[in-house]
């Protein structure tokens, strides 16, 4: 494990998480595999047993070159940012919605089920100018809740969805599922792989999301529907 440069970082990130607060400060420079370092003493004290799964951040070359960086970015899902299709939750100033695909894979990292999923992501930073690559790695890339609809066996033709998200029956997103790292069964491999060089510790059966399809838009009050075509709906209520 690389050292951690800010080792009183990780407990503030972790309290600030758990309680649904404005992240601390950032005030130590980090490279990418340091702040993996902090992000992994973040998920230790968040999710002690293990996490649910993995979730992929920077997933298009628009967003990788806004952070400078040139690759896609992991973060952790702990067992209780899981919810099912339905869920309801209180409304958070400065919330992101994105749709997602979310998969279950085989040893070899090849997928054998997927369901539509919606992410929600909350990048409360105390300081605009604390917004970066890195710091949004030590602080899980703002992972807060995942929202499932009901997962499928696999299917090659879920690599060629399209995705309509939709605010009171209004559609605010469009988008396509291999916006994120190629598609499912390209992403699949590619989350898979750096998940084990970055040494996660999962749970059994965990689950990958694969990143943003189409646009992240602002979670607003009020009910929205994801429509993934073939592969079905998931519904999230903001009250």
């Amino acid at each position: 494990m690389t050292n951690n440069p800010a080792p009183e970082l990780a407990p503030a990130i972790a309290s600030a998480i758990l309680a649904g607060e404005q992240l601390p400060t950032f005030d130590a420079t980090m490279t990418l595999d340091e702040a993996y370092g902090v992000q992994h003493d973040v998920l230790g004290l968040c999710a002690p047993e293990g996490l649910a799964g993995i979730k992929a951040g920077m997933t298009t070359s628009g967003s990788q070159s806004f952070f400078g960086i040139d690759k896609f970015l992991l973060g952790g899902i702990c067992p209780e940012a899981v919810q099912a299709s339905g869920w309801e939750v209180p409304f958070r100033a400065g919330r992101l919605i994105e749709c997602e695909v979310a998969l279950r894979v085989d040893g070899g990292g090849r997928p054998i089920a997927c369901a539509p999923a919606l992410e929600l992501v909350s990048l409360d930073f105390a300081r605009e100018t604390d917004m970066n690559a890195t710091n949004l790695l030590a602080a899980n890339l703002g992972a807060e809740f995942i929202v499932l609809g009901e997962f499928q066996l696999w299917k090659r033709e879920f690599d060629r969805l399209a995705i309509s998200l939709s605010l009171n029956g209004t559609r605010v997103n469009l988008g396509d599922v291999q916006e994120a790292l190629g598609g499912p069964s390209l992403s699949a491999g590619l989350i898979s792989s750096e998940a084990r060089a970055r040494r996660f510790n999962l749970l059994p059966d965990p689950i990958l999301m694969t990143g943003a399809c189409g646009q992240v838009v602002p979670a607003e009050k009020g009910q929205y529907q994801a429509d993934f075509g073939a592969l079905g709906v998931v519904n999230l209520s903001i009250s």
